[in-house]
């Protein structure tokens, strides 16, 4: 299998040909959308453009490349690790949209309001800390 420098390794078992072939190059291939979605909803209601660490928050670059961002080998979000990072406001309900989302580490941080009932989704949530 074809590795993309950029994104640091094999991509979900899919080779960089096949993406060739759809007219993709195989670094620029899309980020589903539910999930960069659900990723700038949480940067809009927590104040990302005020967190103390927010490198490639704006998706310009692959998913796992986000400061506090863990994905698997098919880019799927695993995990939001952002502590003591300066993110203010409230989190949004489409965080409940990550399924895969193993851990979801936030504490330390000015986050308030009502736990979205999104959250229960997430089923393979193992960590939890706010």
């Amino acid at each position: 299998m074809d590795a993309c420098p950029q994104h640091g390794g094999v991509k979900g078992g899919v080779t960089g040909s096949d993406w060739e072939i759809l007219g993709i190059p195989y670094c620029a291939a899309p980020s589903p959308p539910l999930t960069v979605a659900a990723l700038s909803a949480f940067y809009r209601s927590a104040n990302g453009d005020n967190w103390r660490y927010k490198d490639n928050w704006l998706f310009d670059a692959p998913l796992n490349t986000g400061y506090g961002v863990t994905t698997d080998e098919s880019d799927r979000v695993t995990g939001l690790e952002l502590p003591y990072n300066g993110l203010n406001g409230t989190l949004p309900s489409e965080l409940g949209a990550l399924g895969h989302l193993k851990r979801l580490l936030l504490h330390g941080n000015a986050l308030r309001g009502a736990i979205p009932p999104e959250l229960s989704n997430l089923s393979s949530l193992t960590r939890l800390s706010l």
